[in-house]
Parts: structure tokens; C-alpha cells; sequence
């Protein structure tokens, strides 16, 4: 926790300075999972892997997540409820992304010359 000089909060923070254990555990395990994903936008766009009707739903959901995920990260507080849902937005949107590159593998390699 940030402290100042008296050893309380800095008076001009605009997030929460405290969680509830619930969802500081939530976050903390999030953070140990995080891993940067591949960024080949190319690849994800690909006109083949749009065709996949799988892929298309999950880059649907991808984007409602991101979307609801913009809405939130615009706030300057959020609740518990909204940190909890932050956080599951986040796992989700990451378990999504690993779904359709595993859909753009096996779409590579059923395309590639055996």
C-alpha cells in the first residue's frame, strides 16, 4: 500500500486502496498466470479461421469482454462486485485467446503441404 511521509494513504489516489480478500487472492493468482500472448493480429484475422463457426463465437465473446473490460477500466473506483468481475472478465478473455490459437494451429497445420 502506498503511504506517505505520516505513514496513511496519499490523499489524491483515485483507486481503491483496499480489497477484499476474496478478490485480492483473485488478482494475485491472476497476475502469477499472465502471460503476454503472441501479438500477430494477422494470424487471428486470417479469412480461413473466420470461417471456423468456433472461432467466430469465441472472437465474438472476445470482443463483448473487451468491450465490458473498456467500460470498467474508464472508471476511476471500482466496486468489489466490479473488481471481482474485472478480474473474471480478464480470465476469460485469456482463456478465449488460448482457445482460438489453438483453432489457428490446427487450421495451420490441416493447411500446411504434409
Amino acid at each position: 500500500m502506498l503511504t506517505s511521509d505520516s505513514g496513511r494513504p496519499p490523499a489524491a489516489c483515485s483507486w481503491p486502496l483496499s480489497m477484499t480478500p476474496l478478490a485480492s487472492a483473485m488478482l494475485s493468482q491472476l497476475s502469477d498466470r499472465e502471460v503476454t500472448m503472441p501479438q500477430n493480429p494477422g494470424s487471428l484475422r486470417d479469412p480461413v479461421l473466420m470461417e471456423n463457426e468456433e472461432y467466430r463465437r469465441l472472437d465474438q465473446q472476445h470482443h463483448e469482454y473487451e468491450s465490458r473490460l473498456h467500460v470498467l477500466t474508464e472508471k476511476a473506483v471500482l466496486s468489489d462486485e466490479e473488481q471481482f468481475e474485472e478480474t473474471t472478465l480478464k480470465k476469460r478473455k485469456l482463456h478465449i485467446k488460448d482457445r482460438m490459437e489453438a483453432i489457428a494451429r490446427e487450421v495451420r497445420a490441416a493447411a500446411a503441404p504434409h
